[in-house]
């Protein structure tokens, strides 16, 4: 109604982040937990909380440049399928966001059986993660068969374009593809996480990104169409999760490497 366009959306989206913020602050103020003054960390301290959160950043800058080359090469195909793309990528990430738990089950529950850990037992590192898999590949399932209907029944929910329904009809098959993958890899990423196996994790993300880069460069000089790039993107899942299963399962892996040892 103010005709502020794209700045007002990107307002509204700051005024949202600063209520969430002063909401959280008031929480732990309430409940005792906010200090009044902000200690002095140690060097030490530091250097040990960066030599951790330091890979993890990097990995989440790969992955954010992975969904930027993405829009990228969307735009390069027109308007109708940046348009169609970003109605995708809003609803990959919402509906991507429920399988983020399966990461996080293995990071909290995996390291008490790893090396360190006060129940250490290779064995049962397996079976947790065995299950966290199977558990994916259902949830997984039920994703791709969400984002699938949307894109493929209910497009006009999203559009009244007729040219972007049209192309976000073509996008249900790489989608489904895409989303079935999605909760593998919080799984499998999740127990090298667990494991604190960054080295693999970023040679991986980096192999992928290079790969995907290449394919998305490939077919769009081709023509292939805005489906072709996220077959692309699909592509990189597939490296990753290979990359992750071989750390994990295989006999040199470091979940077997810790049961030979026992």
């Amino acid at each position: 109604k103010l005709g502020m366009g794209v700045a007002g959306s990107a307002l509204a989206t700051v005024f949202s982040q600063y209520s969430i913020c002063g909401l959280l602050l008031y929480s732990c103020h309430t409940l005792g937990t906010l200090p009044r003054l902000l200690p002095v960390v140690p060097l030490k301290e530091l250097l040990g909380l960066a030599s951790f959160a330091g890979p993890l950043t990097l990995l989440t800058a790969i992955r954010l440049c992975q969904l930027m080359i993405l829009t990228f090469y969307a735009n390069m195909l027109g308007t109708v399928s940046l348009a169609a793309h970003q109605i995708i990528v809003a609803i990959y990430i919402l509906i991507n966001s429920i399988g983020e738990p399966l990461s996080q089950v293995n990071q909290t529950m995996l390291p008490k059986y790893l090396n360190d850990g006060l129940e250490h037992s290779p064995s049962q590192a397996l079976k947790l993660v065995k299950k966290v898999l199977l558990t994916g590949l259902g949830l997984g399932f039920l994703q791709a068969c969400m984002i699938g209907f949307l894109s493929f029944f209910t497009p006009g929910l999203f559009t009244k374009s007729e040219a972007v329904i049209l192309q976000m009809k073509k996008l249900a098959p790489p989608l489904f593809a895409t989303m079935q993958l999605s909760a593998i890899l919080f799984t499998t990423e999740g127990a090298l996480l667990a494991g604190r196996r960054y080295k693999t994790l970023l040679s991986t993300n980096i192999v992928a990104s290079v790969g995907m880069l290449g394919m998305m460069k490939l077919y769009v000089d081709l023509n292939y169409g805005l489906a072709s790039i996220w077959y692309a993107y699909c592509g990189q899942q597939i490296i990753r999760i290979s990359g992750a299963l071989r750390e994990i399962f295989y006999d040199d892996g470091f979940l077997k490497s810790e049961k030979a040892m026992q």
